[in-house]
C-alpha cells in the first residue's frame, strides 16, 4: 500500500506530533497505572459539560445513533483486562493508544474521528473531539489519578 492510498488528513506537521505524543505518554505514564484514574471525578464531568463533550461507557445502539447530536464524544467499551481492570479512564485511555496506533484516526472539518476494535475486529471505542479539544481532554483526565 502506498501513501496515496491512505487518505486520514492528518498532518506531519501539526497532528502527527499530537497523536504521537499521547502514544509516548500513554507508555511512560498511564499504562502502568490502572486503577488510578476516575473518570467520575467532578473535575473531568465540569471539563466535559463545559466543552460539550459526551464520555460515555455504552456502545449499545441507541447511544451510537445519537452520537451525530454530540459534537465530541467518546463512547467505549469496559470489558475487562487484566491492564485496565475496571478503571473506565485507563479503558478510555487505552482504547485512544490502540486507535492512534493501528492508525484509526482521521480528520475531518477541525476534528479528530478515532475508532478501535477488539480482537474479533468489532467496534470497542468511537470518538469525536475538536482537534483544540483532545490535549486538554486527555490532560484533564489523566489528573483525575489518584496520588497514592
Amino acid at each position: 500500500m502506498t501513501d496515496n492510498n491512505v487518505k486520514t488528513g492528518l498532518t506531519k506537521r501539526d497532528d502527527i506530533p499530537i497523536l504521537y505524543t499521547y502514544l509516548i505518554h500513554f507508555e511512560k505514564d498511564i499504562k502502568m497505572k490502572s486503577g488510578s484514574f476516575d473518570i467520575t471525578a467532578k473535575s473531568f464531568i465540569e471539563f466535559c459539560k463545559l466543552n460539550d463533550i459526551k464520555c460515555k461507557n455504552s456502545l449499545a445502539k441507541p447511544e451510537l445513533d445519537k452520537r451525530s447530536r454530540t459534537a465530541n464524544y467518546f463512547l467505549f467499551d469496559s470489558a475487562k483486562t487484566i491492564m485496565s481492570k475496571t478503571d473506565k479512564a485507563h479503558h478510555l485511555f487505552r482504547h485512544i493508544r490502540n486507535s492512534i496506533a493501528h492508525a484509526l484516526v482521521t480528520k475531518e472539518k477541525g476534528y479528530y474521528i478515532l475508532i478501535d476494535k477488539n480482537s474479533s475486529g468489532n467496534l470497542s471505542m468511537t470518538g469525536k473531539i475538536r482537534i483544540d479539544l483532545f490535549e486538554s481532554f486527555i490532560a484533564e483526565l489523566r489528573r483525575t489519578a489518584s496520588l497514592d
